[in-house]
C-alpha cells in the first residue's frame, strides 16, 4: 500500500538520501545543505516536501515545493513553486501524479505554479487544469542602445521606498532574502524612478559567456513595471562602469497577459538566442517550460520571470 504525506523534520536527511540516490548523486541540492535548506527548510522547522511512502515507510516519490512567503511574510499573496518531482521507476500506479494531487488538496496557497518543467511532464499538469506554455526570452544587444537618453531615472542599488504598483508575491524583502542574502552570486541591483518615485525594482547578475566573448546582464526577478527594463537597458549601455556587458536579458512566462516589451528587445527564438543554461554551460537548450494553476480569481493573471521558483541556485 502507498501512502501520501505531509513530510516532517525527521524525514529531512530520507529525502536527501532519496534524492541522491533516484534523481542524482551530483545534483547540488543532494550535495549542499545550505542550499536545501534554503529553499526547502524555512527556519529549519518543516521540509517543503510531499511524500510517497511503500509499505516499508520507505520515499519512493517526493514532491517539493518553494513558497514566496518564505522569504517574506508582507507579500501580496502566496504561491507554491514545484520543484524536486520525482519517483522511484517501474511503479505501477500513478505516484507523479497522486503526489500532485496531494499536495493541491492539502496547501493552502494562491496559486501553484513552476518554471522549468519538463516537457514529457506538462500533459499531467494539462489534465489537471494548469496552464501550460514555454517562457519567452527576451534580449537586448546594448551596442544598439549606447546613443539613446534615459527618459526615467536609474540607480544602482534597491530602492528603500515601496512600489506601489508591486507584483504578485514578491516585495524587496522578498528580493533581499531569496536572492542577494545568499552569497550564492554576485548580484547587482538597480531601482528604476518616474517623477520621483521608483516603479521598478531589478535584480540580475552578469554571465560570461565565453564561447562567444560575450557577457550577460540577466534579469533574475524584478518588481514593479515591466517595462521599466528599457531604461535599465539603456543605462548599462551608457555608464562607463557596465561598458563591459554586452547584452541584457530576461525569461518570461506571462499569465492571462501578453506581454511586449519595448522594442529595443527582441525575442528569442531556436536558430538566434542566448543560452538559458551556464553552471554547467549547456547550449542545446533555447526553451524553458512554464505550469501555473491559480486557486484565488485575484490571481489568475501573473508574470513568471527569471529566478522564479528556484531557478537561480547553483547547478555543480
Amino acid at each position: 500500500m502507498i501512502t501520501y504525506k505531509h513530510a516532517d523534520l525527521e524525514d529531512t536527511l530520507a529525502i536527501i538520501e532519496f534524492l541522491k540516490n533516484n534523481w542524482s548523486s551530483k545534483h547540488i541540492i543532494a550535495k549542499r545543505f545550505d542550499i536545501f535548506s534554503h529553499y526547502y527548510l524555512p527556519n529549519n522547522k518543516i521540509p517543503n516536501y510531499f511524500l510517497a511512502l511503500n509499505s516499508y515507510n520507505q520515499i519512493i516519490g517526493t514532491l517539493g515545493y518553494v513558497t514566496n512567503k518564505m522569504f517574506s511574510e508582507r507579500v501580496n499573496g502566496n504561491g507554491a513553486w514545484l520543484s524536486m518531482w520525482c519517483v522511484t521507476p517501474g511503479l505501477k500506479q500513478p505516484v507523479g501524479f497522486n503526489l500532485l494531487r496531494t499536495l493541491e488538496d492539502n496547501l493552502s496557497v494562491d496559486f501553484i505554479a513552476t518554471l522549468g518543467a519538463g516537457l514529457d511532464t506538462l500533459p499531467y499538469y494539462d489534465k489537471l487544469g494548469y496552464i501550460t506554455g514555454t517562457a519567452e526570452h527576451w534580449k537586448c544587444n546594448l551596442n544598439d542602445c549606447n546613443s539613446l537618453k534615459n527618459k526615467l531615472f536609474v540607480i544602482d542599488k534597491l530602492s528603500s521606498e515601496e512600489i506601489s504598483r508591486n507584483s504578485i508575491g514578491k516585495n524587496k524583502e522578498y528580493l533581499q532574502n531569496k536572492f542577494i542574502k545568499t552569497n550564492y552570486y554576485k548580484y547587482l541591483t538597480f531601482s528604476i524612478y518616474k517623477n520621483k518615485e521608483v516603479v521598478a525594482n531589478v535584480v540580475g547578475r552578469v554571465i560570461d559567456y565565453s564561447n562567444m566573448n560575450i557577457k550577460i546582464f540577466r534579469i533574475i526577478d524584478i518588481i514593479g513595471e515591466i517595462d521599466a527594463i528599457r531604461e535599465l537597458a539603456i543605462y548599462l549601455a551608457n555608464h562607463e562602469k557596465y561598458k563591459f556587458i554586452d547584452y541584457i536579458d530576461i525569461l518570461l512566462g506571462s499569465i492571462g497577459n501578453n506581454i511586449t516589451l519595448p522594442s529595443i528587445f527582441t525575442k528569442c527564438n531556436p536558430k538566434n538566442y542566448l543560452p538559458l543554461y551556464f553552471e554547467p554551460f549547456i547550449g542545446k537548450f533555447s526553451q524553458k517550460h512554464f505550469v501555473y494553476k491559480s486557486n484565488n480569481p485575484e490571481f489568475k493573471n501573473n508574470l513568471i520571470v527569471t529566478g522564479d521558483c528556484d531557478q537561480d541556485r547553483p547547478s555543480i
